[in-house]
This record gives C-alpha cells, sequence and structure tokens, in this order.
C-alpha cells in the first residue's frame, strides 16, 4: 500500500470537466515522486496514498486541490503552465490513476503534475 516518503511510480490521465484530456502518459515511463513530498498536486498526492500496487483510482480535484488558488510555491509555475496550454486555474480535474510499482528510491528527478 503506497503511503508517505514512498516512492510511487504512477501511469495517469488527466481530464478536464468537459472530458477533454491535458495531460497524460499512457506510453512513457510511469510519473514517480515521494508521496507526501509537495512534488505533484495535493490531490494528486492523496489519490496515491493508499493505492495498492496495480490498483486504479478516479478522483475529482477540486481548484483547491489542484492548480488553483495558492499552492505552495508552485503555484506561479503552474498557472503560467496552465495558461499555455489554455487551462484555467478555477478548474476542476479528473484524473485517473493506477499505480504499477512502488519503490524505496526515487529513479529520476521528480516531476510536477
Amino acid at each position: 500500500m503506497c503511503s508517505p516518503h514512498e516512492c510511487a511510480g504512477v501511469k495517469y490521465k488527466g481530464t478536464l470537466e468537459d472530458g477533454s484530456v491535458f495531460d497524460e502518459n499512457p506510453g512513457g515511463p510511469p510519473l514517480e515522486f515521494e508521496v507526501g513530498s509537495g512534488r505533484v498536486i495535493k490531490g494528486f498526492d492523496e489519490a496515491v496514498r493508499g493505492l495498492k500496487v496495480t490498483e486504479s483510482r478516479t478522483v475529482r480535484c477540486e481548484p483547491s486541490s489542484a492548480y488553483g488558488g495558492k499552492y505552495s510555491q508552485l503555484y506561479t509555475y503552474i498557472c503560467i503552465y496552465i495558461l499555455a496550454v489554455g487551462l484555467l486555474c478555477t478548474s476542476k480535474l479528473t484524473f485517473e490513476i493506477f499505480l504499477p510499482h512502488i519503490e524505496d528510491q526515487i529513479s529520476k528527478a521528480p516531476e510536477i503534475v
């Protein structure tokens, strides 16, 4: 079961309220990050906690748990990215998350989702 300070390697698809996909990694390597480290948005991090290897979960993130509001130090960077791809920081997002593995250590630099 995935818990804080473990490295989660996840496959995911993020969609907007209208169902359009804004980000996904189906054919690439899993997104790896330390759970609870603040490297991904709050709603995504919380959705991964408690997942078992090979489990899936769909979670809907309110703006306050996604890219809206002032989410720690990532706010400015993320809002610039979102506006560049035509999203609003007030969007409600849905993530389909699949956990293929959990590692003791991160094998690559953490990414921001």
